[in-house]
């Protein structure tokens, strides 16, 4: 398994090691779900030192380097689900984009691998070290630093967390885009390094279509200013799309200017169960024709899924309200602007939905 030889370790390559380790990891049993055996010599990249901690730690504010064992950083070593296991000593913080290109700098020119890093709360691994790479943290960068209420657009730092900016942009009657179960913990950064999707990704879209403008730091400390307030922009290319699901392996972002809709005056939410996929597919089709522009979220959840989900909480709908679910649920959300209309919407597509046989319950 080839790994790049450039100072931010790509996901690519650290999924590239994983998938192999599982495929053998009979050899390496001792070790489960560390794939830090399989680097191999010849990256380019060395170990960092005691001494990096020190030199980085000169081109820094204070404080934002942070040394120990790797069990006193497991909250940075260690993935959500604690499937993965990385041995870094050195975390850093920094600041500001500056901070972040004389770390890039630094680490390029010296060899040492980086791993990008939000708010981990990712389930695939990605974003924890393989080995004992330098972590690079975005969650010392959480400063919002404008909101336009006119245009509707939010300028601020990759780590700010999503909760946050949901609260901060309903005080101004205006919602984040994009809205997840790790809302609480996830940071916008990762967010968009992930092209992160959520509930709401039927009405907005994914953050490619969202986010107007990106400041990046490249793997060498290169700083690009992609920012932009500009909602209408056709001139030349748009770089900013190459970093928005690029995962860090292109380079860190630090600044986001994301456009940010109208919070709606009303909302309708319906949770149904369904018999067969072909019922879903058609409820869909539905829902298009019978809640056109309200239609906010149509999300789909099987029985497994369900199971899950229940052995932490009730489940609201089940068959003869027994403990026996049914083969498919549905959430369908409609956020409008008149309580009236989009309430008498839904009533037509529930009603239309349970004349058809397609939703039992």
């Amino acid at each position: 398994v080839a790994l790049t030889s450039r100072s931010i370790i790509g996901n690519e390559a650290r999924m590239a090691a994983r998938r192999y380790f599982r495929r053998n990891q009979h050899e390496y049993a001792p070790r489960a779900r560390s794939a830090s055996s399989l680097l191999p010599s010849n990256t380019n990249l060395r170990s960092p030192t005691m001494e990096d901690a020190t030199n980085l730690q000169s081109l820094l504010d204070t404080g934002s380097v942070v040394t120990g064992s790797p069990d006193e950083l497991s909250k940075y070593n260690i993935d959500w689900k604690r499937e993965y296991h990385g041995r870094s000593r050195i975390l850093i913080r920094p600041k500001s984009t500056e901070e972040v290109s004389r770390v890039l700098s630094y680490c390029n020119r010296e060899r040492i691998g980086v791993v990008p890093q939000a708010g981990n709360t990712g389930l695939v691994g990605g974003s924890v070290p393989i080995d004992d790479e330098i972590i690079v943290s975005v969650e010392s960068m959480n400063t919002i630093h404008d909101f336009d209420e006119t245009s509707g657009i939010l300028t601020c730092e990759a780590g700010c967390v999503l909760q946050d900016l949901h609260a901060y942009a309903e005080e101004r009657n205006h919602l984040i885009p994009i809205d997840l179960g790790a809302k609480g913990t996830c940071m916008i950064g990762g967010n968009v390094s992930t092209n992160a999707g959520g509930q709401y990704y039927y009405r907005f879209g994914s953050l490619h279509a969202n986010v107007l403008g990106l400041e990046v730091a490249l793997a060498d400390g290169t700083c690009l200013d992609l920012c932009s307030t500009n909602r209408k922009d056709n001139t030349g290319y748009d770089m900013k799309h190459l970093f928005i699901g690029a995962e860090g392996t292109l380079g860190i972002i630090t600044k986001i200017n994301l456009s940010c809709p109208r919070l709606p005056s009303s909302r309708n939410a319906a949770f149904l169960a369904l018999d067969t996929f072909d019922a879903v597919r058609r409820t869909l089709t539905m829902a298009k024709d019978e809640l056109g522009e309200c239609l906010a979220a149509f999300e789909f959840m099987d029985r497994a899924i369900l199971e899950l989900v229940g052995k932490q909480h009730r489940i609201p709908v089940s068959v003869d309200g027994g403990s026996e679910l049914y083969p498919f649920y549905l959430l369908v959300e409609t956020q409008g602007s008149n309580g009236g209309h989009d309430s008498e919407k839904m009533a037509t597509f529930l009603e239309r939905t349970m004349e058809s046989g397609d939703v039992v319950v």
